[in-house]
């Protein structure tokens, strides 16, 4: 908005994670360039540089994709999946779609049972050179219903129960309270 009154045709933003334009006046840009080749997972998309014509009048630009490869993010919802087999169809079918020269980071979203893990170190192995690199990230949540312990007479009811009161946690904080505790309740069998 600042920038409207200013007598000139293109405003270069500097680096931002990924290219974007903005007009400023009916005959002013700001770009930001984006980056010629991404180095992180916060530079996922198209990458690349803008050239700028300054012949033309206003000055014309366009973006040009460098990158040689691509980071992506692909979230995959474990929500009802049942085991690590499952999980790997689910993820190998998924990159199907995905350019062998790619970076990828699948990110496991949705919910889990407690107690139910994924061999996510046996996956990558199974999944080899797939892609020029890959990872896998957890981001799932455990599912606890509260109900099924509110007359649970154990100590895992009574722990789960106190968590579920205490009004100085968030709902995060409850539950990641609630899923390490009972992970050492279960240990100690």
């Amino acid at each position: 908005k600042d920038c409207e009154q200013l007598a000139i045709d293109y405003l270069a933003l500097g680096h931002y994670h990924s290219y974007s334009k903005t007009e400023i006046s009916k005959r002013a840009t700001a770009v930001y360039s984006g980056t010629p080749e991404g180095r992180g997972f916060d530079e996922t998309g198209e990458c690349g540089f803008v050239m700028i014509d300054t012949d033309k009048k206003p000055v014309a630009h366009r973006f040009i994709k460098s990158a040689e490869r691509q980071l992506r993010i692909e979230e995959i919802d474990v929500t009802g999946i049942d085991s690590d087999l499952a999980l790997l169809y689910k993820i190998e079918d998924r990159l199907r779609s995905i350019p062998r020269e790619d970076l990828v980071r699948i990110l496991l979203i949705g919910s889990r049972e407690l107690g139910r893990s994924f061999d996510t170190e046996a996956m990558l192995s199974s999944l080899g050179k797939s892609r020029y690199y890959i990872e896998i990230k957890d981001g799932t949540r455990v599912r606890i219903c509260a109900e099924d312990y509110k007359n649970d007479i154990s100590l895992k009811g009574e722990f789960i129960r106190g968590v579920l009161m205490d009004d100085s946690l968030t709902d995060k904080e409850k539950e990641k309270v609630i899923t390490l505790g009972l992970e050492v309740l279960i240990e100690e069998g």
